[in-house]
Parts: structure tokens; C-alpha cells; sequence
């Protein structure tokens, strides 16, 4: 029964012919496994490291009859198939962390958040020493088809630095979700549904912003399917608002495609922490913001009202069919506008041409940017420009 350093995994082998009794696991092995330096079950149990997505590992059973025939194609022993959930309370000797309990408020909530296992805990063995009053024995078969490599339900969680807020857009909270664990011996999202009474589990996400005046303050979406990773966002402006900074705070629901500001309302759905990942930060912002563009506006001092106006793109894409206008003493996108000059196409990290205007002599004047960016077409304001407003040529002092 050899530990493979480039698997992970404790295999085991099938019993020579006539032998009834499970075979047992090395103490070399699980040294390897967990990393421990002493030749004691006891000690790489409670020292070692122990990787607690894996499906098999030490768990707290006192019931079992060891002797019985071990099934070398289902993993399990003949008497308890599902020996390795632990306890009845655990799942795979984990308790997960609801989130659905009396007193539940938005303090307690973050409070889990440690970037860790977020309030889940893993509960090992302890041989002769009792948990409530109860030994649970040490057993070198429990690391029968461990694997020191074995990947969580849900990683690598990622969350863009701005979001955008507006009609039919998605919220991209993504991250690697485990759906079935195949190849590594995982437990996974399907593993999972057991804490939700045998319903799927969905990952969300809980946005609650920095600044308490916000309005919305908070957001809770999840996904629509199961190993979903792109969430999807409510088809309005009122999503998040605009310009504030939220936390996200990944989570597992039983409930699938919720879209709620108010984070408290349940319907009946049970929520977890999601374990193994971190809080992140975005900002709402709109559409068009999320878009890196910059507007070089230069005021010409020797000819009173004129501007020379370049559009910087600092994205990793060009920007097509880009086009200029300005809305004297209005802020309103100009879809109306007859004059859209188009200048050259701006390419990734570049200037566009200049475009000179002249007699913007309004107190509150808006420059506007129209362009295709990817398949989409955008547009985007700069202003008031006000301030750029030169003194008259015979105002101007000379010397």
C-alpha cells in the first residue's frame, strides 16, 4: 500500500488470494503523507498535516468492527458504507459553518471570515483521549486511499477590482469549483449536498459595502446552477451603488439564483461560509468606468474657448469607431447627437488623434466619448470642463 509522492494518495491494494481481512496501512506511508518525522499513528494524526478535503482520512467512529472485509472498488468497509462521514453531526469529519441560526446579524457573519476554513471546523481522532466524553481510536486504515493532495469544493476566488452596475450586466465573482472530485478523492460540491438534506449547493456571494450610508448596503446573489462561477447580477441600477466599495464574502446556499439587497430574508434555504477563501474588495462603478480611458483636454492660451482634446486607452484592447461630441450644460448621453466627428481607431495602450474644438464658452460643458470596445459599443463623459476655460486673448497678459 505505497504512498505516491506525485499523486498524493495512499492506494490500496486489492488482498492476496484467500485473505479476508482489509490490509494495513504502512507508518512509513502516512509519514510521508502528513509529513511527520515520528513512527507513531498517534502522533502523524495529531501533529502531522492533514489534508481535510480528502475524502479518506481519520475521522471520529468508535463503532466499527475493523475486522470486518474492507471493499477494495466502493472504499468502504461492508458494515458501514459510509464510515468516513465521522459523526453524525460531520460530514467527512468536517462541521461546516451555517449561517442560519438565532441571533444571526451581520457582526457574526464576518466574524467567520478568517480567510481560512471560515468558521468550519475539521474534528480528528484522539485515540485514548476522549471528545465529550467519548474515545474515538486511532486507525491506520482510515488513510486507505487518502490523498495529501486532495483540492477543496471551492478555490481560487476571484473578484474584479471594479463591478460593473447597470442593465443586464453580470456581477464576475468566479472561482474553481470542485464539482465532483473525480481524480483527486476530493470532497466536492456534489459531496456537499448532504449538509443541505440532500439538495444541491450553490456558491454566492455576499456583498456588504465600506461605508454604511450606502444605499443599497448590501447584496447577496448565488448562482444559478450548480458549479456555477459567474454570478449572476440583478438587471438594474439599483444592484449596488454606484462609486461605493463593497467586501464580498463568498458562501454556499441551497437556495439557486437569489438576487436579494436584503441579506437577512431567507426562504427556507440554508447558508454556509465558503471554506478556503479569502474576502475580497470591488467598487461599483458604472459600465463605462470599468473601462481604463483617460481625456488629455488642453486649454490653447493663445485662442481664447479652444480645446485640444486626445483620448488615452490604457486597456489591453482597441477601441473602435471612436467618435467625439459635447453637451453644453448637460450631463445627458447624447444619442441624439448629429455631430460625432470619428477619428481613427485608438489602439491598446496609445493616443488617439487630437480633435480641436473651439467656442465652448458654457459654464458647464461635458465632453463625450462613443466607441466599440470588444463587441459592445460604450459611451463615456468627462466634465464640467469649466475649469479649462482660458482667459479672452485681450485679457491675457504678455510680456
Amino acid at each position: 500500500m505505497p504512498y505516491n509522492r506525485s499523486t498524493g494518495k495512499i492506494t490500496v491494494n486489492p488482498p492476496s488470494t484467500g485473505q479476508t481481512n482489509p490490509l494495513g496501512v504502512d507508518i512509513v506511508d502516512i509519514m510521508q503523507a502528513t509529513g511527520c518525522n515520528v513512527p507513531d499513528l498517534g502522533y502523524c494524526i495529531l501533529y502531522g498535516t492533514i489534508n481535510i478535503w480528502s475524502k479518506f482520512k481519520p475521522v471520529c467512529y468508535n463503532s466499527r468492527d475493523t475486522s470486518d472485509q474492507w471493499n477494495f472498488q466502493q472504499l468502504k468497509w461492508k458494515d458501514s458504507a459510509n464510515w468516513y462521514m465521522g459523526l453524525s453531526s460531520q460530514l467527512y469529519g468536517i462541521t461546516p459553518r451555517s449561517m442560519d441560526f438565532s441571533g444571526w446579524n451581520e457582526s457574526t457573519f464576518i466574524g467567520y471570515y478568517d480567510g481560512g476554513l471560515n468558521g468550519w471546523t475539521y474534528t480528528k481522532p484522539r485515540g485514548i483521549f476522549t471528545i465529550s466524553g467519548v474515545q474515538y481510536p486511532f486507525r491506520e486504515t482510515d488513510f486507505a486511499g487518502y490523498n495529501a493532495k486532495a483540492i477543496p469544493p471551492v478555490d481560487y476566488l476571484s473578484v474584479p477590482a471594479k463591478t460593473s452596475v447597470g442593465e443586464g450586466l453580470y456581477i464576475r465573482v468566479s472561482a474553481a469549483i470542485n464539482l465532483d472530485g473525480s481524480g483527486y478523492d476530493s470532497i466536492s460540491l456534489a459531496d456537499l449536498n448532504v449538509v443541505g438534506s440532500g439538495t444541491n449547493l450553490y456558491f454566492g456571494a455576499v456583498f456588504i459595502a465600506n461605508d454604511s450610508s450606502a444605499s443599497p448596503r448590501t447584496l447577496l446573489v448565488t448562482s444559478d446552477s450548480v458549479g456555477g462561477d459567474v454570478l449572476k447580477a440583478q438587471t438594474s441600477g439599483t444592484m449596488l451603488q454606484k462609486g461605493k466599495t463593497y467586501k464580498v464574502y463568498p458562501i454556499l446556499s441551497t437556495r439557486q439564483g437569489v438576487i436579494s439587497n436584503d441579506i437577512y430574508v431567507t426562504h427556507g434555504e440554508t447558508r454556509y461560509t465558503c471554506p478556503n477563501c479569502p474576502v475580497l474588495e470591488t467598487m461599483a462603478v458604472d459600465k463605462t468606468d470599468q473601462l481604463d480611458i483617460d481625456l488629455d483636454i488642453v486649454a490653447m492660451l493663445t485662442q481664447a474657448y479652444t480645446y485640444n482634446f486626445r483620448v488615452i486607452n490604457n486597456n489591453g484592447a482597441d477601441m473602435l469607431n471612436l467618435a467625439y461630441a459635447y453637451n453644453q450644460s448637460s450631463s445627458t448621453q447624447p444619442s441624439s447627437f448629429t455631430n460625432w466627428p470619428v477619428s481613427t481607431t485608438v489602439g491598446a495602450h496609445s493616443v488617439s488623434s487630437t480633435l480641436r474644438i473651439q467656442n465652448l464658452q458654457t459654464a458647464n460643458t461635458y465632453m463625450w466619448i462613443r466607441f466599440t470596445y470588444g463587441l459592445l459599443q460604450y459611451y463615456k463623459c468627462f466634465g464640467p470642463i469649466s475649469q479649462y476655460t482660458p482667459l479672452s486673448p485681450a485679457s491675457q497678459v504678455t510680456t
